[in-house]
């Protein structure tokens, strides 16, 4: 039977169908990728201050809609170190902080002010695998957040967050093709085929809502982010990441990756960037659809 294009189940459909061959979705998701760049995650960016200014914008922005008030509930899927959970709880939220490394969530703890401890509970999980229901988390939220996290690239788990509020969900992701260097030469240089760089699940993110009756504040943003990073840090992610993201893997992987980054360190350190497009979504799950 072919499914109607206005349904929600034709994009979630259409959207698994999308992902089926996302070998490079599915490493960023390993656990131990992020176990591995948790000590330096944000720490190592020249341009620090010119992402915390952007996160700063961001939270005025939720604060003059009344998406963030004292005292409401809110859940941070993909958490990492508490970029942002730290800076809800200090505006007075009470915040449940979720991610697969268990490395990130003890950054998250060693870093959140013992004045603030109260405010932030964290939960070591894979988002694929959390049942809402079991552990008392439907609809159980004021406010949903995940942002830049591949815990959402797949349309049950991004259903998931509709799930979990009972107001409103903020999802941000990168959209359509963006410079990522050195990732995309050494990918050149292992595979010998130029590394597919779109990503465009937003798209059928953006119609499942839509198709469900749910119309999201959309913003699209250009963005630029330069890190440096020791090299041994740069070969560590890079092997864990290579290990899950390339088929045949290579007998000599984790050769091929120390020579490519000897062949470009400056000081024993290696330079990255990453420039694209981030698309920021908000909406309301307590409005009623449209049409359903």
């Amino acid at each position: 039977m072919e499914m109607n294009f206005r349904t929600p189940e034709f994009w979630k459909h259409a959207w698994a169908e999308y992902l089926v061959d996302n070998a490079q979705g599915k490493a960023f998701s390993n656990q131990n990728i992020w176990n591995l760049v948790a000590g330096g995650y944000r720490k190592n960016e020249s341009d620090l201050q010119k992402r915390q200014s952007a996160d700063e914008t961001m939270l005025r922005g939720f604060l003059e809609k009344g998406v963030l008030n004292e005292g409401i509930r809110i859940l941070d899927v993909g958490c990492g170190p508490g970029t942002y959970a730290i800076p809800f709880a200090k505006l007075g939220a009470e915040v449940v902080a979720i991610d697969v490394s268990s490395a990130m969530i003890e950054r998250l703890r060693k870093e959140t002010p013992p004045e603030l401890a109260g405010k932030i509970s964290s939960i070591v999980a894979d988002w694929h695998d959390i049942d809402l229901r079991a552990r008392g988390l439907m609809h159980a939220f004021d406010f949903v957040f995940a942002r830049m996290t591949p815990a959402t690239t797949e349309p049950e788990q991004f259903e998931k967050l509709n799930l979990a509020s009972k107001k409103w969900v903020y999802s941000a992701s990168w959209a359509g093709a963006r410079h990522d260097t050195p990732m995309d030469e050494l990918w050149r240089e292992l595979t010998g085929a130029r590394r597919e760089r779109s990503n465009s699940h937003f798209f059928y993110a953006m119609n499942f809502l839509m198709s469900s009756g749910f119309f999201p504040e959309v913003q699209f943003h250009q963005i630029q982010w330069e890190k440096n990073e020791p090299i041994e840090q740069a070969f560590a992610f890079y092997s864990a990441f290579f290990a899950n993201a390339i088929t045949p893997k290579p007998d000599d992987l984790d050769e091929q990756i120390r020579a490519f980054l000897k062949s470009i360190e400056e000081n024993g350190e290696i330079r990255g960037l990453k420039k694209g497009a981030i698309v920021e979504m908000l909406w309301d799950v307590s409005v009623a659809p449209m049409w359903l």
